[in-house]
């Protein structure tokens, strides 16, 4: 049904076929071939998400809320897309750190190299451009179904360091979001 609708209404269906190869019922078939391989609610709010992605178009994604989640747990660390891989940006939210730094390298994910494990993510992905894919799957990558994740950095040392980390149990959101207080009791000077 997603498929014959978008078909029948999409506008912008014969630009994405002309100028990026877009294929809806290719990206059908697919996810339709996957399908017997689906065993829980998550996994095919996860399928539905990559039918969307298939679109290449930012505008377009699907709505699964009354699925489960389809990445319902979070890795305690967050990544920053820069030009030698991904790179730790933030580590609040872990309770018990191992020895993981900020400015580390992320080298491998569960033993798949990190690159190939982002290219995966950014199947998942609703994006016009192939850069606004991989960036927003970098801001998403911690998203997970595990409960733990083994994952290996280049420490800026250059050594490498491999560490088996308990996921949260919720979705950590750090997108940009209007707020109506300031995290401080005052307003502070600009003082960059």
């Amino acid at each position: 049904q997603y498929h014959d609708t978008a078909i029948a209404a999409w506008s912008h269906l014969r630009t994405k076929q002309e100028m990026q190869a877009v294929d809806l019922t290719v990206s059908r078939d697919a996810v339709l071939a996957r399908l017997k391989d689906i065993d829980t609610p998550s996994q095919f709010a996860a399928l539905l998400q990559e039918f969307a992605a298939s679109f290449k178009d930012g505008h377009s994604n699907v709505y699964t809320g009354p699925l489960a989640e389809p990445f319902p747990h979070s890795w305690p660390i967050e990544f920053a897309l820069v030009k030698e891989g991904l790179m730790v940006r933030n580590l609040n939210y872990m309770l018990k750190n191992p020895g993981v730094e900020l400015g580390d390298l992320l080298l491998e994910v569960d033993g798949q190299s990190a690159l190939e494990y982002l290219k995966k993510r950014e199947a998942l992905v609703s994006a016009s451009t192939a850069p606004a894919r991989k960036l927003l799957a970098a801001d998403n990558n911690h998203r997970t179904t595990a409960t733990s994740v083994t994952l290996s950095f280049e420490k800026v040392g250059g050594e490498v360091a491999t560490f088996t980390i308990d996921c949260l149990k919720h979705v950590i959101d750090s997108r940009q979001r209007d707020r109506d207080n300031f995290c401080t009791a005052q307003v502070l000077e600009d003082d960059l």
